[in-house]
């Protein structure tokens, strides 16, 4: 239901700091997290 679930599904963890994937024309960057959950999260359009 948020964009750190989607990019923790994709990724199958919590990923660390740096950590990205891309999904329907869009890159997700992991900015900021700890060892339970995804905090900030940077989206840019790959199209």
């Amino acid at each position: 239901d948020t964009i750190g679930g989607l990019v923790a599904m994709r990724l199958d963890e919590i990923p660390p700091e740096g950590a990205t994937t891309e999904f329907s024309g869009l890159r997700f960057t992991v900015e900021d997290a700890d060892e339970r959950r995804i905090k900030t999260v940077k989206v840019e359009v790959t199209r």
